[in-house]
């Protein structure tokens, strides 16, 4: 590997010097866990199950600072070692979520009700499996349901789980705010959605965590409420892209079609198996992520409903975006 090249790359990320000698700690601690004699591998040959292992080390050494798995992310990005950037991602992308919901059933239900929901649940470690977090979930959303109404539960779980930072908004809101209509929006969004998609397929790059295929952009152009969203009156419906579009598309098993398009770090590990359920109320969680821009950019509070989703039995998650009134015609 060109470290040299490597260490400013991370500075051009605008990483203080600590944070970049925390990452490159990371990387010296995996190359060493790799180059054992049970594995005798080299970065470039890292799998996803390699990084789960180190993860399980560090959490056993108290040594799983985010920043080492960041460097994994960092490294595995820059040379191209896909297996290896998704599995950072697998342990980096929603470990927070949990003590999240157990914050937000604290705010709105009180504390004594997270107290009994919560009761004998260890919130996961940093760099624990995503498969532990369904666990939790699976014994949190029951008691959950056992001591509140479906409709407080979803005011739990459909605000501040999981979202950018508002200034990641801001270009949305500007362009709506030019646009000359809703459609007119809509068709741009899409476009714009589609040509970045093309542009991570044809570098070969990671769309979060995924490849682009020609056929996930063709699936995507034949749905144009991924990406860019359908106007239904002040409705707009907006279809998630699959969570791992090329095994989305190569299998026609349904159960393993609806794990691999759920985003849910909470939930999509227990779609296949059978010793695990997470309850579908888990879903509430995912609409705000696509209303949030829109909150945005009306500058209020908006309402979303699921229409579908992998846990309640569908082929992909969607929803409908309830926009206001005075929203652009």
């Amino acid at each position: 590997m060109d470290r040299d090249g490597f260490r400013k790359a991370l500075e051009e990320t605008g990483y203080a010097e600590e944070r970049i000698a925390g990452c490159l700690d990371g990387i010296a601690g995996f190359e060493a866990f790799l180059g054992a004699p049970e594995r005798a591998k080299t970065l470039d040959r890292a799998t996803e199950a390699d990084v789960f292992a180190f993860a399980a080390k560090l959490i056993a050494e108290g040594r799983n600072e985010r920043v080492r798995l960041i460097g994994l992310y960092r490294v595995g990005t820059f040379i191209g070692n896909h297996p290896m950037t998704i599995g950072a991602v697998e342990l980096l992308g929603g470990y927070e979520m949990l003590g999240k919901v157990r914050e937000r059933v604290a705010a709105v239900a009180g504390s004594d009700v997270r107290d009994r929901v919560f009761a004998g649940v260890e919130l996961p470690a940093l760099g624990t499996p995503p498969i532990e977090w369904a666990h939790a979930m699976a014994t949190v959303l029951p008691r959950l349901e056992a001591e509140i109404d479906s409709q407080t539960i979803k005011r739990i779980l459909d605000d501040g789980i999981r979202a950018f930072p508002e200034d990641a908004y801001l270009d949305f809101k500007k362009r709506l705010e030019e646009s000359e209509s809703l459609d007119a929006f809509l068709e741009d969004r899409r476009r714009r959605h589609l040509d970045m998609l093309r542009g991570y397929r044809d570098d070969g790059t990671l769309y979060y965590d995924q490849l682009v295929t020609d056929e996930l952009i063709e699936f995507v152009e034949e749905h144009p409420e991924i990406g860019g969203g359908v106007r239904q009156g002040k409705t707009i419906i907006e279809t998630k892209i699959p969570h791992r579009g090329e095994a989305y598309l190569a299998t026609d098993d349904v159960r393993m079609k609806q794990y691999h398009v759920c985003h849910c770090p909470l939930a999509k590990e227990s779609i296949p198996r059978g010793d695990v359920s997470v309850s579908p109320s888990i879903c509430e969680i995912c609409p705000s992520h696509n209303r949030k821009p829109w909150e945005i950019a009306y500058g209020r509070k908006l309402e979303s409903d699921v229409l579908e989703s992998a846990l309640r039995g569908g082929l992909w998650c969607k929803f409908a975006i309830h926009l206001p009134e005075d929203a652009l015609p």
